[in-house]
């Protein structure tokens, strides 16, 4: 089981991963009831509970790995024109709507998502789209 379906599906994951009262926490229990963060890891109750708690960093990179996956775009996913469509830019989600991506705070719109993919780790790190020698 993934850490995706562990936690309860991708909506469940989202909702911990990005919940506005938890903002500073940085582990949460499996049932995404109790927060920690690291930083009071000092204190023995919280050391005795971070090494059964799932780190939100984790979540968050799963839940990245999910989209791309699954070819979902949401809101700041780096992503890249397939090919040399339109060039090799890094472009930001900037909002999503009835199947259409908004990018770059709205400068460009692609509603024919098989154009776009999300960037790879390599690709963000670079701040363009790689070429792929095959």
């Amino acid at each position: 089981m993934n850490l995706i379906e562990q936690i309860g599906g991708y909506g469940k994951a989202k909702e911990i991963a990005f919940d506005p009262l938890h903002p500073q926490m940085t582990h949460v229990s499996n049932d995404g009831r109790h927060w920690v963060n690291e930083e009071f890891s000092h204190i023995p109750e919280i050391q005795e509970q971070i090494p059964t708690m799932i780190r939100i960093k984790d979540i968050r990179k799963a839940l990245l790995e999910y989209r791309r996956q699954h070819n979902i775009f949401e809101e700041s996913d780096n992503i890249v024109f397939i090919d040399d469509f339109m060039h090799g830019d890094l472009m930001t989600v900037a909002w999503t709507r009835k199947g259409e991506v908004w990018m770059d705070e709205g400068a460009k719109r692609c509603t024919d998502l098989s154009m776009i993919r999300h960037a790879t780790d390599a690709e963000i790190k670079a701040g363009k789209r790689l070429e792929v020698n095959q």
